[in-house]
Protein backbone atom coordinates (compact mmCIF):
# COMPACT_ATOMS: atom_id res chain seq x y z
CA UNK A 1 0.00 0.00 0.00
CA UNK A 2 1.37 3.44 -0.95
CA UNK A 3 1.90 6.34 1.46
CA UNK A 4 0.57 9.88 1.24
CA UNK A 5 2.72 12.98 1.81
CA UNK A 6 1.50 13.06 5.41
CA UNK A 7 2.76 9.53 5.93
CA UNK A 8 -0.71 8.04 6.08
CA UNK A 9 -1.64 5.04 3.95
CA UNK A 10 -3.39 5.92 0.71
CA UNK A 11 -6.86 4.51 0.33
CA UNK A 12 -7.11 1.94 -2.45
CA UNK A 13 -9.86 2.24 -5.01
CA UNK A 14 -12.41 -0.57 -4.78
CA UNK A 15 -11.35 -3.47 -6.97
CA UNK A 16 -13.48 -4.21 -10.01
CA UNK A 17 -14.97 -7.68 -9.59
CA UNK A 18 -14.20 -9.72 -12.69
CA UNK A 19 -15.14 -13.39 -12.49
CA UNK A 20 -13.46 -14.61 -15.69
CA UNK A 21 -9.77 -14.73 -16.56
CA UNK A 22 -8.26 -14.53 -20.05
CA UNK A 23 -4.65 -15.44 -20.82
CA UNK A 24 -3.25 -13.42 -23.74
CA UNK A 25 -0.22 -15.10 -25.34
CA UNK A 26 1.56 -13.13 -28.09
CA UNK A 27 5.20 -12.22 -28.67
CA UNK A 28 4.06 -8.82 -29.97
CA UNK A 29 3.81 -6.56 -26.94
CA UNK A 30 1.71 -4.09 -28.91
CA UNK A 31 -0.99 -6.73 -29.43
CA UNK A 32 -0.98 -7.59 -25.74
CA UNK A 33 -1.39 -3.90 -24.85
CA UNK A 34 -4.32 -3.49 -27.26
CA UNK A 35 -6.07 -6.56 -25.88
CA UNK A 36 -5.50 -5.48 -22.27
CA UNK A 37 -6.93 -2.03 -22.91
CA UNK A 38 -10.01 -3.38 -24.69
CA UNK A 39 -10.83 -6.18 -22.22
CA UNK A 40 -9.59 -5.00 -18.82
CA UNK A 41 -12.97 -3.60 -17.76
CA UNK A 42 -14.65 -7.01 -18.01
CA UNK A 43 -11.99 -9.65 -17.43
CA UNK A 44 -9.00 -10.45 -15.30
CA UNK A 45 -6.06 -10.56 -17.70
CA UNK A 46 -2.82 -12.50 -17.78
CA UNK A 47 -0.26 -12.24 -20.57
CA UNK A 48 2.65 -14.28 -21.83
CA UNK A 49 5.33 -13.27 -24.37
CA UNK A 50 6.03 -16.76 -25.72
CA UNK A 51 4.52 -20.21 -26.07
CA UNK A 52 6.38 -21.90 -23.22
CA UNK A 53 5.32 -19.21 -20.76
CA UNK A 54 1.75 -19.40 -22.06
CA UNK A 55 1.61 -23.14 -21.39
CA UNK A 56 3.07 -22.71 -17.91
CA UNK A 57 0.55 -20.00 -17.01
CA UNK A 58 -2.38 -21.97 -18.44
CA UNK A 59 -1.45 -24.95 -16.27
CA UNK A 60 -0.90 -22.82 -13.19
CA UNK A 61 -3.80 -20.37 -13.35
CA UNK A 62 -6.42 -22.36 -15.32
CA UNK A 63 -7.85 -19.32 -17.16
CA UNK A 64 -11.37 -19.30 -18.58
CA UNK A 65 -10.04 -18.68 -22.10
CA UNK A 66 -6.69 -18.43 -23.91
CA UNK A 67 -5.98 -15.99 -26.75
CA UNK A 68 -3.08 -17.69 -28.49
CA UNK A 69 -0.88 -16.28 -31.25
CA UNK A 70 -0.01 -18.85 -33.91
CA UNK A 71 3.65 -17.85 -34.39
CA UNK A 72 5.57 -17.46 -31.13
CA UNK A 73 9.11 -18.28 -29.97
CA UNK A 74 9.92 -21.42 -27.94
CA UNK A 75 6.55 -23.03 -28.70
CA UNK A 76 4.10 -22.21 -31.49
CA UNK A 77 0.42 -21.58 -30.82
CA UNK A 78 -0.71 -24.96 -32.21
CA UNK A 79 1.92 -26.73 -30.08
CA UNK A 80 0.68 -24.96 -26.95
CA UNK A 81 -2.94 -25.78 -27.84
CA UNK A 82 -2.12 -29.49 -28.23
CA UNK A 83 -0.45 -29.55 -24.81
CA UNK A 84 -3.41 -27.77 -23.24
CA UNK A 85 -5.76 -30.38 -24.72
CA UNK A 86 -3.60 -33.29 -23.51
CA UNK A 87 -3.66 -32.19 -19.86
CA UNK A 88 -6.87 -33.30 -18.05
CA UNK A 89 -6.79 -30.14 -15.89
CA UNK A 90 -6.68 -27.77 -18.90
CA UNK A 91 -8.27 -29.65 -21.77
CA UNK A 92 -11.65 -27.91 -21.42
CA UNK A 93 -10.19 -24.37 -21.55
CA UNK A 94 -11.42 -22.71 -24.77
CA UNK A 95 -8.76 -21.37 -27.16
CA UNK A 96 -8.96 -18.59 -29.76
CA UNK A 97 -6.03 -18.42 -32.17
CA UNK A 98 -4.62 -15.07 -33.36
CA UNK A 99 -2.89 -15.03 -36.75
CA UNK A 100 -2.03 -12.87 -39.74
CA UNK A 101 -2.56 -15.86 -42.06
CA UNK A 102 -6.12 -16.15 -43.30
CA UNK A 103 -5.44 -19.16 -45.50
CA UNK A 104 -7.72 -22.16 -45.02
CA UNK A 105 -4.81 -24.51 -44.35
CA UNK A 106 -3.70 -22.36 -41.44
CA UNK A 107 -7.21 -22.36 -40.02
CA UNK A 108 -7.48 -26.14 -40.30
CA UNK A 109 -4.13 -26.54 -38.57
CA UNK A 110 -5.37 -24.46 -35.66
CA UNK A 111 -8.64 -26.35 -35.30
CA UNK A 112 -6.88 -29.71 -35.50
CA UNK A 113 -4.68 -28.63 -32.61
CA UNK A 114 -7.76 -27.83 -30.53
CA UNK A 115 -8.60 -24.19 -31.27
CA UNK A 116 -12.24 -23.21 -30.81
CA UNK A 117 -12.09 -20.14 -33.06
CA UNK A 118 -9.78 -17.96 -35.15
CA UNK A 119 -9.28 -14.18 -35.28
CA UNK A 120 -7.29 -12.61 -38.10
CA UNK A 121 -4.85 -9.77 -37.39
CA UNK A 122 -5.32 -6.88 -37.53
CA UNK A 123 -8.61 -7.39 -35.73
CA UNK A 124 -11.42 -5.12 -34.67
CA UNK A 125 -11.63 -5.06 -30.87
CA UNK A 126 -15.43 -5.22 -30.99
CA UNK A 127 -15.28 -8.36 -33.11
CA UNK A 128 -12.71 -9.87 -30.76
CA UNK A 129 -14.93 -9.19 -27.77
CA UNK A 130 -17.94 -10.74 -29.55
CA UNK A 131 -15.96 -13.86 -30.44
CA UNK A 132 -14.70 -14.22 -26.89
CA UNK A 133 -18.22 -13.99 -25.49
CA UNK A 134 -19.51 -16.51 -28.05
CA UNK A 135 -16.77 -19.03 -27.26
CA UNK A 136 -17.20 -18.61 -23.49
CA UNK A 137 -20.96 -19.09 -23.86
CA UNK A 138 -20.55 -22.26 -25.92
CA UNK A 139 -18.03 -23.60 -23.43
CA UNK A 140 -20.35 -22.93 -20.52
CA UNK A 141 -23.10 -24.83 -22.29
CA UNK A 142 -20.78 -27.75 -22.99
CA UNK A 143 -19.61 -27.91 -19.37
CA UNK A 144 -23.21 -27.98 -18.14
CA UNK A 145 -24.09 -30.85 -20.46
CA UNK A 146 -24.66 -34.35 -19.13
CA UNK A 147 -21.50 -36.40 -19.77
CA UNK A 148 -23.69 -39.47 -20.40
CA UNK A 149 -26.06 -37.99 -23.01
CA UNK A 150 -24.28 -34.72 -23.96
CA UNK A 151 -27.64 -32.97 -23.64
CA UNK A 152 -27.81 -29.59 -21.85
CA UNK A 153 -28.05 -29.96 -18.09
CA UNK A 154 -29.95 -28.27 -15.28
CA UNK A 155 -28.38 -24.82 -15.59
CA UNK A 156 -29.16 -24.59 -19.30
CA UNK A 157 -32.70 -25.93 -18.80
CA UNK A 158 -33.41 -23.20 -16.27
CA UNK A 159 -31.79 -20.56 -18.49
CA UNK A 160 -33.81 -21.66 -21.54
CA UNK A 161 -37.06 -21.64 -19.57
CA UNK A 162 -36.40 -18.24 -18.02
CA UNK A 163 -35.53 -16.84 -21.45
CA UNK A 164 -38.93 -17.81 -22.80
CA UNK A 165 -40.67 -16.42 -19.74
CA UNK A 166 -38.71 -13.16 -20.08
CA UNK A 167 -39.68 -12.89 -23.76
CA UNK A 168 -43.37 -13.55 -22.96
CA UNK A 169 -43.39 -16.64 -25.19
CA UNK A 170 -46.11 -19.26 -24.99
CA UNK A 171 -44.48 -22.63 -24.36
CA UNK A 172 -45.03 -26.17 -23.13
CA UNK A 173 -42.59 -27.78 -20.69
CA UNK A 174 -42.45 -31.59 -20.80
CA UNK A 175 -40.87 -33.38 -17.83
CA UNK A 176 -40.06 -37.00 -18.73
CA UNK A 177 -39.36 -39.48 -15.92
CA UNK A 178 -38.57 -43.20 -16.27
CA UNK A 179 -40.76 -45.25 -13.92
CA UNK A 180 -39.17 -48.28 -12.16
CA UNK A 181 -35.71 -47.33 -13.39
CA UNK A 182 -34.09 -47.89 -9.97
CA UNK A 183 -35.34 -51.47 -9.84
CA UNK A 184 -33.92 -52.14 -13.30
CA UNK A 185 -30.63 -50.48 -12.37
CA UNK A 186 -30.37 -52.56 -9.20
CA UNK A 187 -31.16 -55.80 -11.00
CA UNK A 188 -29.06 -55.33 -14.15
CA UNK A 189 -26.29 -52.98 -13.04
CA UNK A 190 -25.21 -49.43 -13.76
CA UNK A 191 -23.82 -50.15 -17.24
CA UNK A 192 -27.21 -51.40 -18.43
CA UNK A 193 -28.89 -48.51 -16.65
CA UNK A 194 -26.68 -46.09 -18.57
CA UNK A 195 -27.72 -47.80 -21.82
CA UNK A 196 -31.36 -47.11 -20.97
CA UNK A 197 -30.57 -43.45 -20.21
CA UNK A 198 -28.74 -43.03 -23.53
CA UNK A 199 -31.55 -44.76 -25.41
CA UNK A 200 -34.14 -42.48 -23.82
CA UNK A 201 -32.06 -39.44 -24.80
CA UNK A 202 -31.97 -40.71 -28.39
CA UNK A 203 -35.70 -41.28 -28.75
CA UNK A 204 -36.55 -37.92 -27.15
CA UNK A 205 -34.08 -36.10 -29.43
CA UNK A 206 -35.31 -37.94 -32.54
CA UNK A 207 -38.93 -37.17 -31.74
CA UNK A 208 -38.16 -33.47 -31.35
CA UNK A 209 -36.09 -33.47 -34.57
CA UNK A 210 -38.88 -35.03 -36.62
CA UNK A 211 -41.96 -33.44 -35.02
CA UNK A 212 -40.74 -30.29 -33.33
CA UNK A 213 -39.61 -26.88 -34.50
CA UNK A 214 -36.20 -25.21 -34.82
CA UNK A 215 -36.47 -23.56 -31.39
CA UNK A 216 -37.51 -26.69 -29.51
CA UNK A 217 -35.16 -27.65 -26.69
CA UNK A 218 -34.13 -31.01 -25.21
CA UNK A 219 -32.34 -31.26 -21.87
CA UNK A 220 -31.18 -33.93 -19.42
CA UNK A 221 -31.90 -32.94 -15.83
CA UNK A 222 -29.81 -35.86 -14.60
CA UNK A 223 -30.41 -39.49 -13.75
CA UNK A 224 -33.54 -40.71 -15.52
CA UNK A 225 -35.20 -37.29 -15.96
CA UNK A 226 -35.42 -35.33 -19.22
CA UNK A 227 -37.03 -32.09 -20.37
CA UNK A 228 -38.47 -30.87 -23.66
CA UNK A 229 -39.54 -27.28 -24.25
CA UNK A 230 -41.80 -26.84 -27.26
CA UNK A 231 -45.08 -25.17 -28.26
CA UNK A 232 -48.39 -26.21 -26.65
CA UNK A 233 -49.70 -27.38 -30.05
CA UNK A 234 -46.91 -29.96 -30.39
CA UNK A 235 -46.58 -31.06 -26.77
CA UNK A 236 -48.94 -34.04 -26.71
CA UNK A 237 -47.88 -35.29 -30.15
CA UNK A 238 -44.27 -35.32 -28.97
CA UNK A 239 -45.22 -37.03 -25.71
CA UNK A 240 -47.13 -39.71 -27.57
CA UNK A 241 -44.27 -40.39 -29.99
CA UNK A 242 -41.71 -40.66 -27.19
CA UNK A 243 -43.98 -42.91 -25.10
CA UNK A 244 -44.75 -45.25 -27.99
CA UNK A 245 -41.12 -45.68 -29.00
CA UNK A 246 -40.04 -46.23 -25.40
CA UNK A 247 -42.71 -48.87 -24.73
CA UNK A 248 -41.88 -50.63 -27.97
CA UNK A 249 -38.14 -50.98 -27.37
CA UNK A 250 -37.47 -50.88 -23.63
CA UNK A 251 -38.57 -54.50 -22.95
CA UNK A 252 -35.57 -55.57 -25.05
CA UNK A 253 -33.29 -54.34 -22.27
CA UNK A 254 -34.66 -57.11 -20.02
CA UNK A 255 -33.84 -60.79 -20.06
CA UNK A 256 -36.30 -63.06 -21.92
CA UNK A 257 -37.46 -64.46 -18.56
CA UNK A 258 -38.24 -61.01 -17.11
CA UNK A 259 -39.94 -59.93 -20.34
CA UNK A 260 -42.15 -63.01 -20.23
CA UNK A 261 -43.06 -62.43 -16.58
CA UNK A 262 -43.56 -58.71 -17.16
CA UNK A 263 -41.65 -57.69 -14.08
CA UNK A 264 -38.25 -57.78 -12.36
CA UNK A 265 -37.84 -58.96 -8.79
CA UNK A 266 -35.83 -56.66 -6.51
CA UNK A 267 -35.58 -55.90 -2.83
CA UNK A 268 -37.04 -52.76 -1.30
CA UNK A 269 -35.31 -50.64 1.36
CA UNK A 270 -36.49 -52.98 4.09
CA UNK A 271 -34.91 -55.94 2.31
CA UNK A 272 -38.22 -57.46 1.24
CA UNK A 273 -38.55 -58.81 -2.27
CA UNK A 274 -40.86 -56.81 -4.47
CA UNK A 275 -42.00 -57.11 -8.08
CA UNK A 276 -41.43 -54.08 -10.29
CA UNK A 277 -43.08 -53.77 -13.71
CA UNK A 278 -41.22 -53.19 -16.96
CA UNK A 279 -40.00 -49.58 -17.16
CA UNK A 280 -42.32 -46.94 -18.57
CA UNK A 281 -42.45 -43.16 -18.82
CA UNK A 282 -44.44 -40.54 -16.95
CA UNK A 283 -44.56 -37.34 -18.99
CA UNK A 284 -45.90 -34.28 -17.18
CA UNK A 285 -46.70 -31.27 -19.39
CA UNK A 286 -47.03 -27.73 -18.04
CA UNK A 287 -47.91 -24.79 -20.27
CA UNK A 288 -48.40 -21.07 -19.82
CA UNK A 289 -51.09 -21.04 -22.51
CA UNK A 290 -53.85 -20.69 -19.92
CA UNK A 291 -51.89 -20.37 -16.67
CA UNK A 292 -49.30 -17.91 -15.46
CA UNK A 293 -45.87 -19.51 -15.18
CA UNK A 294 -43.79 -16.45 -14.43
CA UNK A 295 -40.71 -18.13 -12.94
CA UNK A 296 -38.83 -21.38 -13.32
CA UNK A 297 -39.78 -22.53 -9.83
CA UNK A 298 -43.48 -22.32 -10.74
CA UNK A 299 -42.88 -24.44 -13.84
CA UNK A 300 -41.04 -27.04 -11.73
CA UNK A 301 -43.79 -27.10 -9.11
CA UNK A 302 -46.47 -27.60 -11.76
CA UNK A 303 -44.80 -30.54 -13.51
CA UNK A 304 -43.95 -32.12 -10.13
CA UNK A 305 -47.63 -31.99 -9.20
CA UNK A 306 -48.68 -33.56 -12.52
CA UNK A 307 -45.99 -36.23 -12.24
CA UNK A 308 -47.18 -37.24 -8.78
CA UNK A 309 -50.71 -37.67 -10.13
CA UNK A 310 -49.46 -39.75 -13.08
CA UNK A 311 -47.50 -42.07 -10.81
CA UNK A 312 -50.57 -42.78 -8.67
CA UNK A 313 -52.23 -44.12 -11.83
CA UNK A 314 -49.21 -46.08 -13.08
CA UNK A 315 -50.02 -49.78 -12.77
CA UNK A 316 -47.52 -51.28 -15.19
CA UNK A 317 -49.72 -50.57 -18.20
CA UNK A 318 -47.10 -48.64 -20.13
CA UNK A 319 -46.14 -45.02 -20.46
CA UNK A 320 -48.56 -42.17 -19.86
CA UNK A 321 -48.66 -38.42 -20.24
CA UNK A 322 -50.85 -35.60 -19.03
CA UNK A 323 -51.06 -31.97 -20.08
CA UNK A 324 -52.18 -29.42 -17.52
CA UNK A 325 -55.25 -27.69 -18.98
CA UNK A 326 -56.23 -25.77 -15.88
CA UNK A 327 -56.67 -22.04 -15.97
CA UNK A 328 -55.63 -19.53 -13.33
CA UNK A 329 -59.32 -18.81 -12.86
CA UNK A 330 -62.51 -19.84 -14.61
CA UNK A 331 -63.56 -17.59 -17.47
Amino acid sequence: MGMSEEGKPKARKPAVMRDRTILVADDDEGIRVIVRKSLREDYRLLDAPNGAEALRMAQRYLPDLVLLDVNMPEMSGPEVAKEIRLNPRTRMIPIIMLTVNAELASKLQGFESGADDYVIKPFDVHELRARIEAVLRRNQEALSASPLTMLPGGAMIERETNGRIHNSETFAFLYIDIDHFKAFNDAYGYAEGDRVIRYTAQIVSKAVSSLGGPRDFVGHVGGDDFVVITTPAKAETLAQRVAEHFDQKVPLFYSPEDRLRGYVAAKDRQGREERFPIMSLSIAIATNEKRTLDRYAKVSETVAEIKRFLKTRAMGRGSSWLMDRRRDRDE
